[in-house]
């Protein structure tokens, strides 16, 4: 409960995905999923995108407005390995901390803005 959308063993494509007033993650991302997303926007939340449990999640074009940690990556179930974000063009705006790794066991790769 919490989360704005939840993708479990999942391949999908997002595109101009809104969430807004997320008592959780806006977009959660685990147990082995691939999420392509552009065109993302995540507004008061606690977590804005995050991948955990052996997941990827390429995300370009991105904002978040008073999103307490708008990147997170880490793994909670111990059967998998941590998450994998790859991000291009992404603002944060009047959020707290800009990434959070809570396992050290991910790999984040941040592209060019442009």
């Amino acid at each position: 409960g919490g989360d704005g959308i939840d993708f479990s063993y999942s391949d999908i494509f997002l595109s101009n995905v809104t969430a807004r007033r997320i008592t959780d993650k806006g977009v959660s991302v685990g147990e082995a999923s691939r999420v392509w997303a552009s065109n993302v926007l995540i507004e008061d939340a606690s977590y804005g995108v995050v991948a955990k449990d052996s997941s990827v999640v390429k995300l370009d074009v991105a904002s978040f407005h008073e999103v307490e940690t708008p990147i997170a990556a880490y793994v909670k179930k111990p059967h998998f390995s941590g998450g994998t974000i790859y991000l291009n063009g992404v603002k944060r705006l009047n959020s707290g901390t800009d990434y959070h790794d809570a396992q050290s066991k991910f790999i984040l790769a941040v592209g060019n803005d442009g």
